[in-house]
């Protein structure tokens, strides 16, 4: 059975809600649009849950950052969905009053329907070109 409009119209809430808890570093809402076998793929490896909710409380206090999302290309079936954004990330301001890009590409996300609601199961970054990334790894 394809997507529905009301398919469509949740899962791209999910990604702005998504996007604005992750701006808002509630690392608690983060996990809950995420399945428990969440995936993070980033040019710098694959990451699970655990990993991604000590990046979210790590950049709480390294990196002041809003995720803008724009031209959502949604596609799949009434069970599994993938969805393609545009994200820019500016960051800032920095200590030294600066601000920057951190982020600028595309995001692809996997969502799968659980107990009737779309959680995501895959997060990958596809940056467009390469920027300094700060550390957010633990450790």
């Amino acid at each position: 059975m394809p997507l529905t409009m009301e398919d469509k119209f949740s899962i791209t809430e999910l990604i702005y809600k998504f996007n604005h808890l992750m701006d808002a570093r509630d690392a608690d809402a983060c996990m809950a649009c995420l399945t428990p076998d969440f995936t993070l793929e980033i040019p710098e490896g694959s990451f699970g849950r655990d990993h991604y909710r000590q990046m979210i409380e790590i950049a709480e206090v390294k990196i002041p950052v809003q995720h803008w999302t724009g031209n959502i290309w949604i596609e799949g079936d009434a069970d599994r969905a993938t969805a393609k954004t545009y994200t820019l990330c500016p960051e800032g301001p920095r200590a030294d009053g600066s601000f920057g890009v951190l982020l600028m590409g595309s995001v692809d996300y996997s969502a799968i329907r659980v107990g009737g609601k779309w959680l995501f199961s895959r997060y990958t970054i596809k940056r467009d070109k390469k920027l300094e990334m700060p550390k957010l790894s633990p450790g």
